[in-house]
């Protein structure tokens, strides 16, 4: 089973790469969108600190908030954008991707002999190339909106707790160790 898996991966990774342009843009932009929204809630905590200080320069603090409004508005709009030109470029990398796989895979059929066909179900073939190709949406649409992410929101958090507090960033990197470790150890079982 881990080694049709394995096939299947390689398969779905060189169809990709016929589409190198779509592909890495895809990953850029998902990339840079939770990179941005990883950092918003500091330039929040910058904001409510000048709130919370006693300023008696009341011109001075407002100019201070109205710049930290308008730097979370552009990073907003920037991550916005990142999230649309992903989902811009998703429209057209997938089904080009999926139709190079549903020919690549009646390619592979042609090729079998006329006994083949009349000892197999042709409707079952079809089905089993339909299910090999929209097995690729489902796989890289998991990919690119939940693991992806998930994997640069955690870099990203890792990297913002070491900074302000060095053990509070080792002791989040070795618990996600302990829980990735936990959940691979659960997983063979």
């Amino acid at each position: 089973m881990k080694d049709n898996t394995k096939k299947t991966l390689k398969i779905y990774l060189q169809h990709c790469l016929k589409y190198k342009a779509g592909f890495f843009a895809i990953a850029l932009a998902i990339i840079c969108a939770s990179a941005l929204t990883t950092v918003f809630p500091l330039f929040f905590k910058k904001f409510f600190d000048i709130l919370a200080t006693n300023n008696s320069d009341i011109a001075q603090t407002a100019s201070s908030l109205t710049r930290l409004i308008v730097i979370i508005l552009l990073l907003d709009l920037l991550s916005w954008g990142f999230w649309r030109v992903a989902s811009f470029t998703m429209t057209y990398f997938q089904p080009h991707v999926i139709a190079d796989l549903s020919n690549t895979c009646f390619a592979y059929l042609h090729k079998h002999s006329y006994s083949f066909f009349e000892n197999n179900f042709v409707g079952s073939l079809t089905k089993r190339v339909k299910w090999f190709s929209q097995g690729f949406e489902a796989i890289h649409d998991r990919f690119v909106w939940d693991i992806l992410p998930l994997v640069v929101n955690i870099i990203f958090i890792i990297i913002v707790l070491s900074s302000r507090s060095f053990w509070l960033g080792l002791a989040v990197s070795i618990w996600l160790i302990i829980f990735f470790s936990g959940q691979l150890a659960f997983r063979q079982i």
